[in-house]
């Protein structure tokens, strides 16, 4: 089948079923009524799922191209980027009003069809608030880049270009990860003054509720798309292994905050960095802290849809609604009208491949789709002992590789044993995997610009960080001796 779009490998992450797929994919359709004013420009995208790889979502190459130049004169526009920070904080306090709404409802004693309205309530918040996630993902920033890179070469910084423009979108602000932190801390500070355990907390209302509403708030960063969430549990387990200094701790996070606007100052004015650069960094910036809120509010939907689906599976007795797609289900609850097979029911858990050509729709199952995904996606493999990346955060460091599987069924516990110092590898990122990045001693990243997780995060934790190998977790395994020069951004093998 000849294409004429070559695709680029965004994200992978574990498997999500039918569902997610179609919910995913619908952002590029003409179905997506919030496309145009979240500002989407692609038409074309593969969301591929397969049992032994998990999911990936590929952006078409050409239009990436394309969603740069738009994103430069949105971006670079202080009205159009006040605008759009405007609707997004917009669209976040609506699915999340929403999501605490349906925090209090018992989905237990919701019949068929109530489960099915609440279903589409929270699809549709989910696609308005995904829509403005996408409508910042990496390409819409990828010409900014070059003209902050092209600007940096001219005064002869280009050797760390990613790393000075990371550093100039700094921002005096906590981001999300940050106050999680902060906020959880405060909390156990009060609890540790209190002298409270599991047992006391319970009569001390006023703790509890401080908790509760803390796990309400950030419980999503704990969990992958529509896993589960970080609980009391998790909190009662990390409060239970403090052995440090809290106000320490606190002072700490924000003692970097404020060294790293030290150096982005001294950096500003030792280069005579322009004013112009400057106003467009911080807007990159600001969009990056920006793309973290929007990121955790989507997630708590994930949370909260899965839920609902499953109490709605069970309902009318369906063991494998992951796998149903929405009109399908609608079908089931207007008409009783089970027209998906228990034999295309495996062979969407086997593989399936979502194509929005033109922003039209198709889904194809089994080996049709494993084939169109080597036809549209081919490999990408390598066997080389070097690896080269982009530097989001500087340093050089060695040790062992610790591999993230989103397929792993025991990444919890596995992330729980990882050792500290370890390398951290990974396709992507993301909030869930912040205890483990806490204890590496770098990470490395497939994917990622200048604004991805990885990069934030590893700048406001002074991890050396190299993104954008696009073949790290093909190459690498578990238990690798590795050394990360994110100076040079190049990982080697030493011995595997």
């Amino acid at each position: 089948m000849e294409r004429k779009n070559s695709y680029q490998k965004m994200w992978g992450a574990h498997a999500m079923g039918v569902f997610w797929g179609e919910l995913v994919m619908r952002n590029f359709s003409r179905k997506n009524k919030y496309k145009t004013v979240a500002g989407i420009s692609e038409k074309n995208a593969v969301f591929y799922y397969h049992k032994s790889v998990g999911t990936a979502f590929y952006n078409s190459v050409p239009e990436m191209d394309v969603s740069g130049a738009i994103g430069r004169e949105r971006f670079s526009n202080q009205k159009e980027l006040k605008k759009y920070i405007e609707n997004s904080k917009e669209a976040i306090g609506k699915s999340d009003a929403l999501y605490f709404d349906v925090l209090k409802e018992d989905l237990d004693k919701k019949n068929a069809r109530a489960l099915f309205n609440l279903l589409e309530a929270q699809a549709d918040c989910f696609n308005e608030i995904y829509s403005y996630y996408h409508a910042c993902q990496p390409q819409y920033f990828s010409e900014i880049e070059k003209d902050i890179k092209l600007y940096l070469a001219k005064k002869g910084l280009s050797r760390e270009a990613n790393y000075y423009i990371g550093l100039l979108s700094s921002q005096e602000e906590l981001d999300v990860i940050a106050k999680e932190e902060v906020e959880w801390l405060t909390i156990a500070r009060m609890m540790q003054e209190k002298k409270l355990d599991r047992a006391s907390l319970v009569e001390a209302s006023e703790m509890e509720n401080k908790l509760k509403r803390h796990i309400d708030k950030y419980m999503s960063l704990g969990s992958g798309e529509g896993g589960r969430p970080w609980d009391k549990k998790y909190y009662w387990g990390i409060f239970e292994k403090i052995d440090f200094d809290i106000n320490k701790k606190i002072s700490d996070i924000n003692e970097r905050k404020k060294v790293l606007m030290q150096e982005k100052e001294a950096f500003i004015r030792e280069k005579e960095i322009s004013n112009e650069v400057v106003e467009l960094a911080n807007a990159v910036g600001k969009l990056g802290m920006l793309r973290l809120e929007i990121r955790l509010s989507w997630m708590r939907f994930s949370h909260t849809i899965t839920n609902t689906l499953l109490a709605l599976g069970k309902e009318i007795s369906l063991d494998n609604i992951l796998e149903i797609r929405m009109d399908e289900i609608r079908n089931i609850i207007e008409n009783n009208d089970h027209a998906v097979t228990e034999e295309e029911i495996k062979r969407r858990q086997e593989a399936f491949l979502f194509l929005v050509e033109n922003e039209e729709e198709k889904l194809f199952i089994g080996n049709e789709a494993i084939s169109l995904k080597e036809k549209l996606v081919p490999s990408e493999i390598s066997d080389t002992l070097e690896i080269k990346g982009f530097v989001a955060c500087k340093g050089m460091v060695r040790g062992k590789v610790f591999m993230i599987d989103w397929n792993n069924k025991n990444l919890t516990e596995a992330m729980r044993n990882m050792a500290e110092g370890a390398i951290l590898i990974a396709g992507q990122t993301r909030p869930q995997l912040m205890p483990v990045i806490k204890k590496a001693a770098a990470i490395v990243t497939d994917e990622g610009g200048i604004m991805c997780h990885a990069a934030i995060v590893s700048r406001e934790l002074n991890i050396p960080c190299i993104i954008g190998t696009k073949i790290a977790t093909q190459v690498l395994k578990d238990g690798d001796l590795v050394e990360v020069d994110a100076n040079e951004g190049i990982v080697r093998i030493i011995k595997n």
